[in-house]
């Protein structure tokens, strides 16, 4: 990061506030020159703060010093699968066992993750959204029910749904900037990731999610099954070089994720666990090269000019994460497990790979989101050894096959 860092920001966040013919009022911009142009950011970000979280921390106090919390901006569509399916009955008695497990018999769901997971931006449409929107958790690809049916918003809470139609713990509706995963977005539910969240706050979201699931008192904690999904590393993998590499390194981001995936084990019951396996952020340099998404990138993911060493990186997360799971440490149990879900290993980017991408070229829109959700539907309707490791691009999704289960590791033999 250069030393200049915060006029940069000041004059990049001018550029977006017109880049639409709209531009910002005079006391914004002064607020912009106070705050930010004796270089704070760049302060903060050599102190250990992520570039991200600035940014983010940025559009919010634009937003408030602005007034424009009433602001409403235009919204993408939301974008559906192909998807029909037979509705399946839950099994006849209560299962005992994970590894008989039918979508229908899942009450509850759960995310962990960062802001991918928080839908941050997914229905923005224009830059100027940017600065002035919230995070659509409603539309999250892992835990969001907003639209309710799979056919107009694909999402993991509407395809559980379709088989549940009083599934417990989905996210409805937008939170402001800043706020998902904390007890201001309510409406998050179940969703406790944060945006700008790296893996060693899992541990934290391990302990929230439960603490809430404990205290809904919908929630039978001992006896309902549950479905929690896991995405994290995007942000550890963008901001791998800062720092001397400190919280970053495979090893560490083991050690995160394993304190997460432990706290679930010995506290969460009745629970299927969905690791999704790390996306190669490398292949964001292909999205486009609009300066636009030059400069977001440079904000969001500043060690992304280091092409080979990010997917070094990313290798060796996805191996790590697979010797843990491999390993069995979390098949001690017949109520519990973990699997990986691995549609992101072998996954490209599609022609027009701008098309899934939110207005700063690094967050999934509507119909990003909904291709993730679509492929994680499709890797727990596959058996283990035989799933996908690439995105679900046609957006057609798999029906669960006799005798309906969600395959692990035990009942793929």
């Amino acid at each position: 990061m250069s030393s200049c860092f915060g006029a940069l920001c000041f004059l990049f966040l001018a550029f977006l506030a017109g880049a639409d013919g709209l531009y910002l009022k005079p006391k914004v911009l002064q607020a912009l020159a106070e705050s930010y142009s004796e270089s704070k950011m760049h302060r903060r970000v050599n102190e250990g703060s992520d570039p991200e979280m600035e940014v983010v921390r940025l559009a919010a106090m634009l937003r408030d010093v602005a007034n424009i919390e009433n602001f409403t901006a235009t919204q993408l569509s939301p974008v559906g699968a192909e998807f029909s399916c037979p509705r399946l009955e839950p099994s006849p008695e209560v299962p005992q066992s994970v590894h008989q497990l039918r979508p229908s018999d899942i009450k509850v769901i759960g995310a962990l993750g960062d802001s991918i997971s928080a839908a941050f931006l997914s229905m923005a449409e224009t830059v100027l959204d940017v600065i002035l929107v919230r995070e659509y958790v409603g539309n999250s690809w892992s835990i969001g029910s907003d639209y309710g049916d799979p056919t107009e918003a694909a999402t993991l809470a509407n395809f559980l749904g379709y088989y549940n139609e009083n599934l417990r713990g989905s996210s409805t509706g937008t939170c402001r900037v800043l706020q998902s995963g904390t007890d201001n977005c309510r409406n998050g539910n179940f969703n406790t990731a944060k945006s700008a969240a790296k893996a060693r706050a899992m541990l934290g979201q391990a302990e929230r999610l439960v603490a809430l699931m404990q205290a809904d008192p919908d929630v039978n904690i001992e006896e309902d099954w549950k479905v929690v999904t896991l995405w994290i590393g995007g942000n550890d993998l963008c901001q791998f070089c800062n720092n001397n590499n400190r919280g970053a390194t495979p090893e560490e981001y083991e050690e995160y994720l394993t304190q997460a995936l432990d706290y679930l084990h010995e506290n969460l019951p009745r629970t299927f666990v969905n690791l999704v396996s790390i996306i190669d952020v490398a292949m964001l340099q292909e999205v486009s090269s609009d300066i636009r998404c030059t400069l977001f990138h440079l904000f969001e993911c500043s060690c992304l000019d280091r092409q080979e060493q990010l997917t070094e990186y990313a290798l060796e997360y996805r191996s790590r994460m697979h010797e843990v799971i491999d390993s069995g440490r979390y098949d001690t149990k017949d109520d519990f497990t973990v699997v990986i879900q691995p549609f992101y290993e072998e996954a490209f980017l599609p022609e027009n790979p701008i098309d899934y991408f939110a207005a700063d070229c690094f967050h999934f829109n509507s119909k990003g989101q909904a291709v993730a959700a679509v492929s994680l539907w499709n890797n727990m309707v596959e058996p283990v050894g035989s799933k996908s490791t690439q995105l679900a691009i046609d957006l057609e999704a798999k029906c669960p096959q006799e005798p309906y289960y969600l395959f692990t590791k035990k009942n793929s033999v």
